[in-house]
């Protein structure tokens, strides 16, 4: 019986919003670059930041509908933490977990890099890479 404990992927909510209108297919892509089992998980505060985006009238709430159809497929991940924002949000469940993130923003990759946690990104004309090791 395989033991393997999965990797816990921690998705941004700029993933969700951009990867379809950048035609970054990252589902698939995560197949591709990652050797081992993984889940994507959406933490409480990124599945917030939808919400709040869909009373946008324009394409960010279209594109904030479509985000939230997608997230079925996901695990959800909730904690009892405060936390200021979404970014730290993100941070703490990866290390937390022994995670990685899953992100397009430049910010957030440069803090998990700092943190010594692997950062799933956008690398040229939609494909993925990893920044970090995965065990």
């Amino acid at each position: 019986m395989d033991k393997e404990k999965h990797l816990k992927i921690f998705i941004d909510t700029n993933v969700l919003l951009h990867a379809p209108e950048w035609k970054i297919r990252f589902l698939s892509e995560l197949d591709r670059i990652i050797e081992r089992k993984y889940a994507i998980y959406i933490h409480e505060k990124v599945f917030e930041e939808l919400l709040e985006a869909l009373d946008d009238k324009g394409a960010l709430g279209k594109r904030a509908k479509l985000a939230i159809e997608m997230t079925p497929q996901f695990e959800s991940y909730e904690d009892d933490e405060d936390y200021p924002g979404t970014d730290i949000a993100l941070l703490n469940a990866a290390k937390k977990e022994g995670g990685a993130v899953l992100t397009f923003d430049k910010g957030l990759k440069k803090r998990c890099k700092k943190e010594g946690i692997p950062v799933v990104t956008n690398q040229g004309m939609r494909q993925l890479m990893v920044d970090g090791y995965i065990g």
